[in-house]
């Protein structure tokens, strides 16, 4: 598809903080439960994507993607929070 959108791919340490830096704050914390939920309803949009484009109904691949592009928004959303993440 068009950009890179799949996060099973990313980097399994990315945006994590490791044992020796400073501890979370009670923000940092915030963003990161935030951020997992967004990465999982990004699942679910694409599952639900790639369902719609083998169904039979005439519409299903408008809401295909539709919900291609819900997916993209959440990711791209959860992108930004990395980098207010580690900032």
């Amino acid at each position: 598809m068009d950009k890179a959108d799949d996060t099973s791919k990313a980097d399994p340490g990315r945006n994590h903080v490791s044992a020796e830096t400073s501890p979370r704050t009670p923000l940092q914390q915030r963003i990161e439960a935030q951020r997992a939920q967004l990465l999982q309803a990004h699942g679910v949009l694409r599952c639900l994507h790639d369902a719609l484009l083998y169904a039979a109904d005439d519409d299903a691949l408008i809401y295909a993607e539709a919900a291609h592009v819900a997916a993209n928004l959440i990711n791209n959303t959860a992108e930004e929070l990395d980098s207010v993440h580690t900032a």
